[in-house]
């Protein structure tokens, strides 16, 4: 069987893997590695943190793709990738109220088997967060899971090419049809063609521009992610090894690429200064921004005919949504998820 993916983000990368791994002879063809919202993601896996703004679909789609995550993580050697410890809700004094009233919408729409938040007490939380201990309320939200986003999307795509997968770096796909991928001025017969552009799909999808700080600072020792009720929107920081920190994310509806702005930077800055003052003494590693694929209703799609599937629109929720609709697209190819 020979399949041809347009696009080389998480999607197309997972795609490639899983038909490599089956079989099947893969061409994925990606204008640049480098650029898109992958790289940038922070690898939250968190059905119960996104549940309280993201439709119930995200949610369901992340409680199915967890697993796969265990089995694929292994697959690669890469169990260690994954951290599966909760994630911490916590707001400073004056939003306790929005806190509590977040963590109570989250419990009502959790997908079936998820574990509901849980209220720490501040002795409850020391054992947990030591570095949170002052802050002055928090939940767990002990389904949730993280990932090293870019740990595992360069082992994604290293698998592929061990598995025989043909990667076709620098070439845009112009157009994407049954059976068909046009590249570079050159077309490409197949039986099964993907479109995973994320934007490059065009239609509906719109870009929504997101920005992250990775950080490192050793004088802070948090080991679970932490999502900052804030007034504008939420913050969030995940821990990665060795001190290093990221902080995000903006959501801003632009297709802008450039550079951080000044107020991005300062809101996220201060958001984790405010969450722990020991930042005060970190080094700022990197900034970067990304633009999001996004549907109206900010949910993903596959879609399928003879011939033909699209994943796109997959918005904040590539990571922690993805691996279900590849294992569903695998499954329409024939092959083994």
């Amino acid at each position: 069987m020979k399949i041809g993916i347009a696009g080389g983000g998480v999607i197309g990368s997972m795609l490639a893997w899983r038909a490599g791994r089956g079989g099947a002879q893969v061409d994925v063809f990606e204008r640049n590695c480098a650029t898109g919202c992958s790289p940038v993601a922070a690898g939250m896996l968190a059905v119960a943190g996104e549940a309280a703004r993201a439709e119930l679909a995200i949610g369901e789609l992340g409680s199915r793709s967890l697993p796969l995550w265990r089995q694929w993580l292994a697959e690669l050697g890469l169990a260690d990738a994954l951290s599966e410890r909760g994630t911490i809700l916590v707001a400073l004094g004056r939003d306790r109220p929005e806190l509590d009233r977040i963590a109570h919408r989250i419990a009502n729409r959790l997908p079936a088997g998820v574990e509901p938040p849980r209220r720490l007490d501040a002795s409850e939380l020391a054992e947990l967060e030591p570095d949170l201990a002052h802050l002055p309320a928090a939940w767990l939200l002990p389904g949730d899971a993280h990932l090293d986003a870019e740990r595992v999307l360069g082992a994604l795509r290293e698998a592929s090419r061990q598995s025989g997968v043909a990667w076709h770096e620098g070439e845009a796909v112009e157009t994407v049809e049954p059976g068909r991928l046009v590249a570079g001025g050159r077309s490409y017969a197949c039986d099964w063609s993907c479109d995973c552009r994320g934007l490059g799909a065009g239609g509906r999808l719109r870009p929504v521009r997101g920005e992250i700080i990775h950080l490192h600072c050793d004088a802070v020792s948090i080991s679970r992610p932490v999502r900052l009720v804030h007034p504008r929107q939420p913050v969030y920081i995940v821990p990665r090894a060795q001190g290093r920190y990221l902080v995000g994310a903006t959501e801003i509806e632009s297709a802008d690429t450039s550079e951080m702005s000044l107020r991005s930077a300062l809101e996220l800055l201060t958001a984790a200064y405010s969450l722990q003052p020991a930042f005060a003494e970190a080094r700022i590693v990197a900034m970067r921004t990304g633009r999001r694929p996004a549907y109206p209703d900010n949910v993903p799609r596959l879609a399928a005919q003879k011939g033909l599937i699209s994943i796109n629109g997959m918005y904040r929720h590539g990571y922690m949504a993805g691996p279900a609709l590849v294992a569903e697209a695998a499954g329409m190819m024939g092959l083994a998820s």
